[in-house]
């Protein structure tokens, strides 16, 4: 797939991170789920009113509500790219649970396994490049 996301789904705190780093200029939104503590990780401001191009889920159990969210940001989105580790556990779960709410809704997701020591490199080439 070669295009830039209209919007990008993040299942994992360093994920959300990367990503926001990575659509903070664009203004691409993301939208995060789990995330513990996103005021700790820096990638919103303030919970209540998180501004900027960021929201999301922080607490379970959200993991069917995602894509609902995701819908909600923008009802057009028909895919969205969701970076993730394969030895995280909890992404994984909550991968599969985005994966069959997809599967509910007919959305197309595009997941991909990132190796934890380079997520912030593959995520930024993947949203700047479209190349997911």
């Amino acid at each position: 797939m070669t295009r830039k996301p209209n919007l990008v789904l993040a299942v994992s705190t360093p994920s959300a991170q990367s990503a926001y780093r990575a659509t903070r200029a664009s203004g691409t939104p993301l939208v995060f789920a789990p995330v513990t503590d996103p005021l700790n990780a820096k990638i919103v401001s303030n919970l209540k009113h998180p501004g900027e191009q960021a929201t999301g889920i922080r607490l379970e159990p959200s993991n069917g509500l995602r894509l609902q969210w995701l819908l909600r940001v923008d009802p057009r989105v028909r895919s969205a790219y969701i970076p993730c580790t394969s030895n995280d556990a909890n992404a994984l779960g909550s991968l599969k649970q985005v994966q069959e709410a997809a599967q509910a809704l007919a959305r197309i997701l595009n997941d991909a396994d990132v190796a934890p020591h380079h997520v912030g490199l593959e995520i930024t080439g993947a949203i700047q490049t479209g190349v997911l």
